[in-house]
């Protein structure tokens, strides 16, 4: 369950990180002709935590489903 949350939040921060990364690099050096110098630090900071708030989220979110007797969920489902 962990494992599925993680690559999801993995995910969807490469993809916001790769778009972001992409947009600043065109306003950067073509729109206001500076010299680009992507912030890694924050980047990485970034990614961890997208990926760790992925994980809290989902598995609170799950958290009434994995805690409940098999035949409750399934009855109520």
């Amino acid at each position: 369950m962990v494992c599925e949350y993680a690559l999801l939040g993995l995910a969807t921060a490469l993809v916001a990180m790769t778009l972001g990364l992409a947009g600043g690099w065109f306003v950067t050096t073509q729109i206001l002709e500076f010299e680009w110098q992507p912030p890694l630090g924050l980047l990485a900071a970034t990614v961890a935590l997208g990926t760790v708030a992925t994980i809290g989220f989902g598995l609170a979110g799950a958290w009434s489903v994995l805690s409940a007797r098999p035949n409750a969920a399934l009855r109520s489902a």
